[in-house]
């Protein structure tokens, strides 16, 4: 089992995260979660997926979802907890949300919202990296601007280009799913849920990484535009400013003491 507590560090290292990034985990049973895990349903409540990503990142718990533990039917949908007998179902329960002009609109969101296999998995959970128990399938960091720069530079630095499909909904359900289908990094600007349940900050984006390519974007993070010594923060690079009009006037009038 990796030292996922360095893994952990190195990041940290490289980017100077305010939360914790977080490793997602599909079970099969629930009998798969970790001892320590927190279920919605054992605080007598359901929550949004993207409502436990929340709590692991800031909070540091374990938290564990089945379909019973999931108030938000998309999320159940998508991780394939749950299945859309008809996709016309779908498109009429977005058509009611109105973030589309046209049926033809939301016919195109439901052929965008891509699902695991509906029943192959009964179960995910989240935490943070360093209180895996076992390989994440996925690893999420909600970080800022300059920070996924980096995170991009670094994922290309071996081979690939970084993709994203942004519709703003669903979206730190979809960067899982996206993530873990493509094998790939995913870039996601968090959705609707994200900011109005699980307090995504204003600054932030969502960068998605299959376990399996964490090593790469690592090393990618140490070595992509180290010859012109790229980081996080962002070096700054002084340049002498161009004076305004005034400056060569009060120049012919000060004098060193």
């Amino acid at each position: 089992m990796a030292d996922y507590q360095n893994l952990e560090e190195r990041l940290n290292s490289f980017l100077r995260l305010q939360t914790y990034p977080v490793g997602v985990k599909l079970v099969k049973s629930e009998r798969e979660f970790p001892e320590r895990v927190r279920r919605p349903k054992a605080m007598n409540m359901r929550l949004a997926t993207c409502q436990g990503i929340s709590l692991a990142r800031r909070n540091g718990w374990i938290v564990g979802f089945t379909a019973d533990d999931i108030a938000c039917l998309p999320s159940s949908i998508l991780y394939g907890f749950l299945k859309v007998n008809r996709v016309e179902d779908l498109v009429e329960a977005m058509e009611a949300m109105g973030y589309r002009e046209s049926r033809e609109g939301y016919v195109e969101m439901a052929s965008t919202l891509k699902t695991l296999t509906p029943g192959e998995y009964k179960g995910v959970y989240f935490a943070p990296l360093r209180r895996m128990d076992k390989d994440p399938d996925v690893v999420l960091i909600y970080c800022n601007p300059a920070q996924v720069t980096r995170l991009i530079q670094a994922a290309n630095y071996k081979s690939g280009i970084v993709k994203s499909e942004l519709l703003g909904l669903a979206e730190s359900c979809r960067a899982v799913v996206e993530s873990l289908r493509r094998q790939e990094p995913w870039l996601s600007i968090p959705g609707a849920g994200d900011r109005v349940f699980s307090m995504a900050g204003e600054n932030e984006v969502l960068f998605a990484i299959p376990y399996g390519m964490l090593g790469d974007v690592l090393d990618g993070l140490e070595k992509a535009g180290a010859k012109v010594r790229m980081r996080y923060p962002i070096p700054y690079i002084p340049t002498q400013p161009v004076p305004p009009p005034a400056w060569p006037i009060l120049e012919e009038r000060v004098s060193k003491p």
